[in-house]
Order: structure tokens, then sequence, then C-alpha cells
């Protein structure tokens, strides 16, 4: 006979692994975020507003390309 201790702490055990197999799936999860704005302002404008949108979050421009208007980010609080 399997006593009710047993029982509950397999059961216990068994809920702990399922919990900590998702955490470690959403921990490794890719958060890698595209995208795309258009205005009416001019490009300088714009360009300011976001980089200090994004200085004041800790992140850095990590790539700058002029001829295609692309700017990419990195960085953040939790890296």
């Amino acid at each position: 006979m399997v006593s009710s201790v047993l029982l509950s702490t397999f059961l216990l055990t068994l809920l702990l692994a399922v919990g900590l197999l998702f955490f470690i799936r959403a921990s490794v999860k890719d958060r890698t975020e595209s995208v795309r704005l258009m205005s009416e302002q001019p490009e300088e404008s714009i360009w300011l507003q976001l980089q200090q949108y994004f200085t004041q979050r800790a992140y850095r421009v990590q790539l700058s390309d002029a001829e295609n208007h692309q700017v990419m980010f990195g960085g953040g609080r939790s890296s």
C-alpha cells in the first residue's frame, strides 16, 4: 500500500518538474522584435526621439544603415 505522504510528494515533485520545464522553455525564447514606423515628421526629428527613447531604457545603437534607413539597437535592462 502506497502511503498518502509518498503519493502527495510524488505529485508535487511531478508538478514542480513540469513547471521547471516550462520556465526553462520560456527563458530561452527569442525576444527579438522588428518594428516598421512611418511618420509625417522629418527623419532627423524621429531619429532623435527614437534614440532618446531607447537610451532611457539602456539600449545602445549596434548597427546603423543609412542607405536602407535601418537602425539596430541592442542591450536593454535584462542584458
